[in-house]
């Protein structure tokens, strides 16, 4: 059984990774907006909507 600092930690964890994925969008758009001026001739902007979304998988606690 985890101790009571552990399960706390975990929520924390959680609730961060949910506003992310509540605010992908928004992530996405204020960092297309940061980076947009450093894109090369030709150079595509990626989706950053989705990688915000895999990132914040990565950091799940289950």
């Amino acid at each position: 059984m985890p101790s009571k600092l552990v399960t706390e930690r975990q929520k924390s964890a959680n609730s961060v990774v949910a506003s992310g994925e509540a605010h992908a969008g928004r992530i996405a758009a204020e960092l297309e907006a940061l980076l947009s001026p450093h894109l090369r001739k030709g150079e595509k902007m990626p989706d950053l909507s989705l990688f915000t979304h895999i990132a914040g998988r990565d950091r799940e606690v289950g």
